[in-house]
């Protein structure tokens, strides 16, 4: 009583922590004695024990008791998943007081920082080892105004339209804070809640936040070998090969390294596609979780890409726009996106694409995507089989196998009639740092 006397409307309440119950009794009773005396106090705090249940529990009895301005304040462990959790779960709260979680990095204890050259003596540079490739040149990046996609390019390269707005702003140069440097702590604030705002709900969730579609800006592409010698109109379509999670993330069961390196590239691809009027076609390993292609079944593969599971879903910065063309659903054993082998009678069989892109008057592919080596390359060579000119962009491609599996196969296609873009005998397009 004498605490809340001191303090009057400012006066928090803590509930006793060896039994909530009694202690929510007595803090209420508290509560409505203080407000007989004039004394109204702004909340009550439940600090262990089920918040959800406890918090219901206090803000029925001070209704009761006809102190619905009080405020019922949960503490204790808490940090940004567990209050997303409780506000879920309609858990009556009007705030949260967070300690360890917001002065401790509890979830990162470490921050891992490497520093990458990106220009030399003028000239741009990039690390070139595979798993580890990083973009040459200073860069700038452009969102979209309405939080919907990113483009990355160089710092010097115009940006990509009014619609986009530049992130990367100067705020000090030679040791002096430049206006945009000026900006107060209100204005920050209010400055990203609007941007935040404009994100979509799924890049915002707290728990496996998607990521916006990037892709890169003209200069930058030339850079890193797609420059706009490469050839896409009506008569061409695009084949991404199996972009998908188990191959292009780092958790994926076969993650191809460097695989989540290709997705800007990717789509930038995707775009060059839709606006030169070509089509564009998704493969997609779509297994039953018991066919003879996995180990499992005597097969050469750990199990991949099961039908409805993360590992087969698209990489979530992949640019989606096209056809998709799921494989392998039937437990057929293959890596094409053109053929596949019947279990049954082990006879090759087509998937259907070749004629549709025929159908359309498709003649010439360029195909992308994962493992060069494996279905990049099978893809590849049927659609040479087939009658297409095919295009293989070796940069928006990795190979299970390194570079030494790299070379092989561009070697491989190119004798096999495909052209390869760009040309591995022009040698590399940048130095590595």
């Amino acid at each position: 009583m004498a605490y809340g006397r001191q303090y009057g409307s400012g006066a928090v309440l803590l509930v006793d922590t060896y039994d909530p119950h009694e202690g929510i009794r007595r803090a209420v009773a508290a509560a409505r004695r203080l407000a007989e005396e004039g004394q109204v106090v702004r909340g009550l705090r439940i600090d262990s024990g089920d918040l959800g249940a406890l918090a219901r529990r206090a803000r029925d009895a001070l209704d009761a008791a006809g102190l619905r301005s009080v405020q019922v304040v949960l503490s204790g462990g808490l940090d940004e998943k567990r209050i997303a959790e409780l506000l879920a779960a309609g858990t009556p709260v009007d705030a949260f007081g967070v300690g360890t979680a917001l002065g401790v990095a509890e979830d990162a204890p470490v921050l891992e920082a490497v520093y990458k050259l990106v220009a030399f003596d003028g000239r741009p540079v990039g690390k070139t080892s595979q798993g580890k490739a990083s973009l040459p040149g200073p860069k700038q990046l452009w969102r979209r105004r309405d939080g919907t996609a990113d483009v990355l390019g160089l710092a010097e390269e115009p940006g990509p339209g009014e619609i986009y707005e530049a992130l990367l702003v100067t705020v000090m140069l030679e040791g002096r804070r430049t206006p945009a440097g000026l900006e107060d702590l209100a204005a920050a604030r209010a400055r990203f809640e609007a941007a935040w705002a404009r994100l979509p709900e799924e890049v915002r969730a707290i728990a496996d936040p998607a990521t916006l579609p990037l892709r890169l800006a003209p200069g930058l592409a030339r850079l890193v070998g797609l420059d706009p010698s490469l050839e896409l109109d009506p008569q061409s379509a695009l084949v991404v090969v199996d972009v998908q999670n188990d191959f292009a993330d780092p958790r994926g069961s076969l993650f191809v390294p460097g695989g989540d390196e290709i997705v800007p590239l990717v789509n930038s691809l995707v775009d060059r596609a839709h606006q030169a009027g070509a089509r564009v076609v998704y493969s997609q390993d779509w297994h039953p979780p018991v066919t003879p292609h996995f180990q499992t079944a005597g097969g050469p593969w750990p199990v991949h890409c099961v039908q409805g599971t993360w590992g087969a879903a698209f990489h979530p910065g992949l640019q989606v726009a096209g056809e998709v063309l799921q494989k392998g659903a039937g437990g057929e054993d293959g890596y094409s996106a053109f053929s596949m082998r019947d279990p049954a009678s082990q006879r090759q069989v087509p998937t259907g694409l070749a004629e549709r892109l025929r159908a359309a008057g498709v003649r010439h592919l360029v195909v992308c995507g994962l493992a060069l080596d494996v279905c990049v390359r099978a893809s590849a060579l049927d659609a040479l089989a087939e009658g297409f000119a095919v295009t293989v962009v070796a940069g928006a491609c990795r190979a299970v196998g390194g570079k030494e599996a790299t070379a092989a196969t561009l070697a491989e296609l190119q004798a096999a009639g495909a052209e390869v873009h760009p040309d591995p005998a022009a040698g590399p397009a940048l130095e590595a740092s």
